[in-house]
């Protein structure tokens, strides 16, 4: 096996989404407070959170780019609650930049940068994600040779379209590339489809195992010794 390229998903790959979103929503929800304390006395957070669901059901193609997703979904909402349309999109702008800034402050899983930093040493890494982790707003952005978010290309994984896109970035065949990510069905089984080698991240129990796979990133550079032996 001659593996040129890494292609990483982030979210409960590199580090435990779950937290860093409900932090984000946290600091979302409070900026919203300070700037209209008046209307968000009345709309609590799960308000906010059941009316952007309901807009995705208006309109479902925005499920490839939550960003645009959450700031039209605020839009509208404050239209609704009465707010101008200039206010309204100034407040959806702003408080969308806190929330996106909140959500690049994550914590990675024990050994993640150790790891990322040797698939750096020895291969170009490109990441890969359906989410708004953007790894050029973080300190571990120079592992990495690329990125492809699903917002960027307007399709998400398991798509194979997505996959090429990260294939192109990365400047390696599929039968040249290893994809790292947790997901099954949105990671594992698409990469296997188009040709790509795999290694399923088992850190957070979520998923069925599926093929080689850790459950530490501490082993992550042995394995692919293995791998490419």
């Amino acid at each position: 096996m001659n593996i040129k390229l890494i292609t990483l998903d982030l979210d409960d790959t590199l580090w435990p989404v779950t937290d860093v979103i409900a932090r984000a929503e946290v600091v979302y929800y409070n900026f919203l407070c300070r700037e209209e304390a008046q209307l968000f006395s009345t709309l609590s957070s799960d308000d906010l959170r059941d009316y952007r669901l309901q807009h995705l059901k208006k309109h479902p193609e925005l499920q490839h780019d939550i960003s645009r997703w959450r700031r039209d979904s605020l839009y509208c909402q404050l239209l609704e609650a009465g707010c101008s349309e200039q206010r309204a999109r100034t407040l959806s702008d702003q408080a969308f930049e806190v929330f996106l800034e909140a959500r690049q402050a994550v914590s990675l899983f024990p050994d993640a940068e150790a790891g990322l930093a040797w698939l750096a040493e020895h291969f170009s890494v490109v990441a890969l994600t359906n989410g708004n982790a953007d790894v050029t707003r973080m300190p571990i952005g120079r592992y990495f040779s690329g990125a492809v978010r699903a917002e960027e290309v307007k399709i998400s994984k398991p798509a194979p379209e997505i996959f090429r896109a990260a294939l192109d970035i990365g400047g390696a065949g599929p039968a040249q590339t290893l994809h790292i990510g947790d997901d099954p069905y949105h990671d594992i089984e698409p990469a296997r489809l188009l040709g790509m080698h795999t290694l399923q991240a088992r850190i957070t129990g979520k998923h069925q195992a599926v093929g080689p796979g850790f459950s530490h990133w501490h082993s992550v550079p042995d394995l692919i010794r293995e791998l490419t032996s």
